[in-house]
């Protein structure tokens, strides 16, 4: 495992800067949003830049994994006997260390200087929501072993953020389906800026995330145990 995650970072650094990438991204990431609101740093604001600025950093996520198996070097941790747990954990702890360095702490840094409201829950229940799209963003790659894998959190962001928005800004009437919007985690970086947290939408969020890792996590144990060659139908 250890052998795995130092041969990951070496990769990200001596080749075609991928680490820059990653890190260029997470930082613009967190200052995108409030590029947008000329600076204003609150917790609404801070909220609804996640979905925004969060899709750079794991855009800059999925091509970077992709990249390994374009450039052919993941066959090399096939061939050493890397078990398909290990290569994915090695993979988890890689991007989320990353993420977590260059994109959480700072936008968690800024919201405890700027806010002066009781922002633990919320950075809490932010965090999940991050590791669930950054693991989607992990487990996804991982199964279609493309740079081309990084379009679909792309897709996924679109799909989610557009009844998200238009509830929002009052153009469409999704009150009956609020509660079905809430386990998205799009819709639920928007519900925490707008909303009072409930006992039930923390629930949703933990819930969210544990389902939907567990879940991808087996495709993505499968893919690799059973050498699925998924990017066969995209190159």
């Amino acid at each position: 495992m250890k052998k795995l995650i130092r041969a990951e970072f070496y990769r990200l650094i001596h080749s075609s800067h991928c680490l820059i990438y990653v890190i260029g991204l997470s930082l613009l990431g967190v200052l995108f949003p409030f590029m947008q609101n000329g600076f204003i740093i609150n917790r609404q604001v801070f909220a609804s830049g996640i979905p925004t600025g969060i899709m750079f950093a794991l855009i800059s996520v999925g091509i970077s994994i992709g990249r390994h198996y374009k450039s052919r070097t993941a066959c090399y941790e096939i061939m050493d006997g890397a078990s398909a747990h290990s290569i994915i954990i090695s993979r988890i702890v890689v991007y989320t260390s990353l993420i977590f360095v260059f994109y959480y702490i700072p936008l968690s840094v800024l919201l405890m200087i700027f806010d002066n409201g009781d922002n633990l829950y919320f950075i809490l229940l932010v965090l999940i929501i991050i590791l669930r799209l950054l693991f989607f963003t992990v487990f996804v790659s991982l199964i279609f072993k493309t740079a081309e894998g990084a379009a679909l959190p792309f897709a996924r962001f679109l799909i989610e953020m557009l009844p998200a928005m238009l509830y929002s800004t009052g153009e469409l009437d999704l009150s009956d389906a609020e509660s079905f919007l809430e386990w998205y985690p799009l819709f639920q970086c928007l519900s925490l800026g707008t909303k009072t947290v409930e006992n039930t939408f923390i629930l949703k969020i933990i819930i969210g995330f544990v389902i939907e890792s567990a879940v991808m996590y087996v495709f993505a144990y499968i893919s690799y145990s059973r050498k699925w060659n998924v990017r066969s139908a995209f190159t």
